[in-house]
This record gives structure tokens, sequence and C-alpha cells, in this order.
């Protein structure tokens, strides 16, 4: 896409245009130069009004889809900002349209969000030619990662897949490999490994403890990975890593390349394999909650393994290291069973938020469990298998039966080599969000874990004032109540996010790989620190003024079902569904079927249409090209 750049090398418009403005134009208007509309007036104005002077006329059309105008609203935006994928730049011209997109769906998503009456606007089914078991969108949601089968089972996959290839061809596949069993508890991170930068992608897979060349009746694979399982025998648990190059993904998905042509399959045949194997880890144990996490730019996954112990890998180095989580003793809890139910690598304080289960229901008269959220230390590299007891003391969450238990996952700031200052490094980062399933009733209860600053010193900033200096840490002391939703008798389950989380569900009664969907809610976190949470909100640096027109009041009611009008939604709604992902940035819900093999995608609003001069001529738009090349 043509960039505008300026004596300072920042606006330039294609010759054409710029006569137009400067010649022929029977409006004055249009005579200014190009630099004094971008650099002058569109500053001035709010993105939504930027939105209506494309109605004008063609010039202006043009002009406020130069890339430099959003990237500067982009940096004076207050509302969460959709992640920025390492390999995006806003100067490239493939993809230089794609600032405009992180704008516009910002603001659409954060309004959808508010609206007591929300509505997933946009529908595109998309045949994924097998059968998903799991998928994962990352951040931003250009890129799905899957867990494929085919019809009968007998042959798995994962598979990285394209949403936003405008051409909208049907072909949405990229890169593919075949795994041995079913792939499940799929992870999918933006990382970089080697200094290349990419997806990583983890997964586990099961298989008999004993080859024999009979077969034992049963296939691990037909099992669902949602439920514990008892198996008949022994079996083996592969835990592997696999790292794809984002920059072989982003030559690939190039706009202006239609998928299947003859260009597209010769710059598909000139890259390299697209997976690169990592390492992998067998054990006789399941990896349970498994993650992916960076230290300093440098690759990390963890998994827990019964019954008490957390694995650490280095990836770029593969080795490993693990603790033990001590058991609790106070108050006589040693003699009760002790279940970690999820953890949240904190790296930046070298911590780990875990939360055990104590089955104390009928034990001292006590009617349900004990929850406890409490953190451990990160192991030094190369330990194995350190009892090590929490740090501090604990919070508890108690009179609940939990089924389960959901963390928000990592905070990525918007921020990229295009785009440095997007985020303060300095801001109070964002509460880290617990949610728990309860049973009996059923429903979701959420928590806040606040961080707090810890000063370390102070000293003397540019302007002469004495400011202290200090790290943010998590504390158990602002674990802090949020809501309790009580969904009886449906199942209500939970995709988490940072700022937004999903909550879809399903018959209370229905343990299958392929529930029902019964609806998909939005649930607005009232955002309650607690009285005396000494910390503003986290958040951007301040604008100079605000870009963005009045935005909708914070709804009163948290839970709320979206209005979705689409007769797709409603055959999942009865054949079931086998996956559901959720991308809390731009509003995109996926939802995959059983039988069909398609994926509903569903989106707050259609995305940014891409552009280009040589297109855009038709008619007087022509005619004044010609003229102008006289």
């Amino acid at each position: 896409m043509p960039s505008i750049r300026s004596s300072c090398n920042t606006l330039m418009l294609p010759t054409v245009v710029q006569r137009a403005f400067n010649r022929y134009s029977p409006c004055y208007s249009y005579r200014m130069d190009p630099d004094i509309w971008i650099e002058g007036v569109f500053p001035l104005l709010k993105v939504e009004d930027l939105i209506r002077m494309r109605r004008v006329s063609k010039y202006l059309y043009l002009l406020t889809h130069e890339p430099i105008l959003w990237k500067n609203f982009l940096k004076m935006l207050r509302i969460p900002i959709p992640p920025i994928r390492p390999s995006f730049r806003y100067t490239y011209d493939p993809t230089s349209f794609e600032v405009e997109q992180l704008v516009t769906r910002a603001i659409w998503t954060d309004d959808t969000w508010r609206k007591y009456k929300p509505k997933l606007r946009h529908q595109e089914v998309i045949f994924a030619c097998y059968q998903v078991l799991e998928m994962i969108l990352l951040p931003g949601g250009k890129f799905l990662i899957a867990s494929l089968t085919d019809y009968r089972r007998t042959r798995f996959y994962i598979q990285v897949f394209s949403l936003d290839h405008p051409s909208h061809s049907g072909q949405y596949g990229l890169a593919k490999k075949a795994v041995a069993t079913k792939a499940f508890n799929l992870r999918a991170k933006f990382m970089s490994y080697n200094g290349n930068q990419g997806i990583m992608i983890m997964f586990s897979m099961r298989r008999p403890g004993v080859e024999v060349d009979q077969p034992k009746g049963y296939d691990p694979s037909e099992w669902s990975a949602r439920t514990e399982i008892d198996p008949p025998e022994a079996l083996i648990y592969d835990c592997c890593w696999e790292h794809v190059l984002i920059d072989s993904l982003e030559l690939i998905t190039d706009p202006w390349i239609t998928p299947g042509t003859e260009e597209y399959r010769t710059r598909a045949a000139a890259l390299p394999p697209p997976f690169e194997p990592v390492m992998q880890f067998v054990s006789d144990t399941p990896a349970e909650h498994p993650t992916l996490f960076e230290v300093n730019g440098r690759p990390f996954s963890a998994i827990f393994q019964r019954p008490d112990e957390i694995v650490f890998f280095e990836l770029d180095e593969r080795r490993t290291s693990s603790i033990r989580c001590k058991k609790r003793t106070d108050n006589g809890m040693e003699q009760c069973v002790q279940k970690v139910m999820g953890f949240r690598v904190l790296p930046a304080q070298n911590e780990i938020l875990v939360i055990r289960t104590v089955q104390t229901a009928g034990w001292d008269h006590l009617t349900n469990d004990t929850h406890i959220i409490e953190l451990f230390p990160v192991p030094e590299l190369g330990a194995i298998g350190v009892l090590t007891p929490p740090i501090g003391e604990p919070a508890y969450i108690e009179g609940k039966f939990a089924e389960s238990f959901e963390i928000s996952g990592d905070y990525i700031p918007p921020c990229s080599p295009d785009f440095p200052y997007l985020y303060d490094a300095k801001a109070c980062p964002p509460p880290i969000s617990v949610y728990m399933r309860t049973l009996n009733p059923r429903g979701v209860l959420h928590y806040n874990l606040y961080p707090s600053k810890e000063i370390t010193g102070v000293q003397i900033n540019e302007e002469g004032v004495v400011e202290e200096i200090g790290e943010w840490k998590y504390t158990t002391d602002w674990a802090v109540p949020q809501s309790t939703h009580y969904s009886e008798p449906v199942d209500a389950r939970i995709i988490p996010g940072v700022h937004r989380a999903l909550i879809y569900t399903v018959p209370g009664d229905d343990r299958t790989d392929e529930p029902n969907l019964l609806a998909l809610r939005r649930y607005y976190n009232p955002l309650f620190p607690g009285s005396g949470y000494p910390h503003p909100p986290y958040g951007h640096p301040e604008p100079e003024h605000e870009v963005i027109e009045k935005r909708y009041l914070r709804p009163t009611n948290l839970f709320c079902s979206f209005q979705i009008n689409s007769p797709y939604l409603e055959h999942i709604k009865e054949q079931g569904f086998t996956a559901i992902a959720w991308d809390e940035s731009i509003g995109r819900v996926c939802i995959a079927t059983p039988k069909d093999m398609h994926i509903l995608v569903l989106d707050v609003g259609k995305m940014t249409e891409v552009w280009d001069f040589e297109k855009f001529q038709p008619g007087k738009w022509k005619r004044m090209k010609e003229l102008a090349q006289r």
C-alpha cells in the first residue's frame, strides 16, 4: 500500500493524487498540500469524524487510509489495545492497513462490551477439512492453531489457520503437521526461539505404556481430554513443543496475493518447513495445566505433575527444573488431600501463583472444601524436585465446592519495534483474574489479585523532581472477591482474559466432548479493588486530548448474553460443538462443529477493507489520472 511521505520522509502520495489535490480540484480545500491535512487537520479530529470524512470524496477516502494517521491515534487511545504481533510493521506496505484495524477494532470491541445488549454482528463460516478437537486464537485474531483429526479418527494433525485474508477464497490453512495420536491441552503463544520470532505451540499426547502387536481393545485417542480417566493400564504421556516462523506465515498471508494462485504456490514452495521441533518430554504422569511464558525474551514452559510437582522447561537450552509444593500444615490440614487446581508463573517477580484445593469436607465439622491462593518461588535452573514451602500467608476461599479454576493469562503490552511508546512500563499492571467454577449450586466465582508497589529507592527525574523507584508485585494480601454468578441448572464455563472474559453455557448434565451450546455471554468485570487499595487503575500514558467520542457508560448487568443473528449458530446449538476459542482484544469467537468440519467465526464487526490506488480508478478518477499524466 502506498504511504504518505513529506520532506521528513513521513508523508507521500502517488503523483496522480498529489496533482489532483494541488491543481485540478475545483474545491480550494483540496488544493491544500496533503501534508497540511495529515499534520494539521486530521490530528484535531476524532476517529469517528475521520471515518465520516470518507463519505465526502474519493480524495479524502484515500487520504484517511494513510497508516501514519492511525498510528498517531493508536498512541493516544485509553481503551485496551489489541496486542501487536512481533512481526507487524506499519511501514510495510502489505500490512500497513492493519494499524487502522487495531484502532477500529479496539473501539468497536470496547463499545460492544459496554452496551447493555451486546451484539456479534459479523459471521464467517470456514471449512476446516478436518474435525477440530481443540483450538487456540492468538492475540489479534489473525492466526488460529487447531488440533485436528480425520473423519475416522485415525489420523491427527496440528494446523495453523489464517482468518483475516481479504480474499476470502476459502483457503485458510497455512501449515500442517501430522502427529502420532490425538493432540490435547493445546497452547500457543508468540515467542522467540533461537533468535527467530514465531509461534510456540505446545500440546500433549498419550499412548499405551507397552507397545504390542495385538490391539489392546481400546484407543487412548478416543478418550476425553477434559475429564479424569482411570486407564486400564499405565499410559505414556508425551508433551511436545513446536515452533513456527512468523516471517514465513507473513509471506504467505500477503493480502495482495490470492491463496491458490501460481504466485502463492511459488512463494510457499520457496519457504523452509514451517514446523521446527523444539523439545519433547516423556513421562508416565499426565502433564496438567500447561503454560508458556517468557523470561527476558527467552522461551519457557511449565506443567504440573501429580501429586505436587511443577516442572519448568527452558526451551532454548532444553533444560528441566522442578519444585514440589509443600503441603500446608496449619489447622491440621496435613491430614487432608491437597490438590493443585491451577497455577500461573509470574516471571517479573520470579514467583508462581498456585491454587490448591484442600478436601476438608467432612473433616473437623466442615461441610465444604477450602481453596488456597498462594505464592511459591521459581526453582533454580537445574534443580529437580526440591520440596518448597509457600511464600507468606495465603488467601482462602471457603464455603464452596470447586469443579475447576481458570486463571487469566499473561498481560501482553501493546508494543513492538514500530510502536515502542504504546505502554508505560512503570504503570500499574492489570490484576490477575481467578475464576472458580462452583458445584452445588453451579456457577462462577470471580476473584481479582491486585499488585502492590514495593519501593526500592528514589531518583531524580529529568525535571529535577525526586520520584520513588519501585517494582510491582502481586501478593495474596490483595485477593479481592469481585462477583458471584449462579447458573443452576446449566453449567457455565469461562474463557478468561486479562480485560474481558467470555462465558458460555452448556447443559449441566452433559459430560461429553460435544455438548450443546446454550448461550454466549459477556462478563463485565466490576473492577472493585477494595476501599483500601491505594493504587489507581492500570492504564496507558495519558494522551493530550481525547481522540474518540464519549464512550458508553459502565453496564449494570455484569452478565449478558450476546445477540447473534446467525442460522449456523442455531445449528451448532442443536448439534453441539467440539471446541471454542476467544480473543478478547478484538471480540472474536470461533466455534467448531463436530460433524460437518466447519468453524464459525463471530466478530463484533467487519474488518477494514484492503484498498490500493491502482484498483481505485473508476470513472472520473481514471480521467483525472490521464489528465495528470499530460
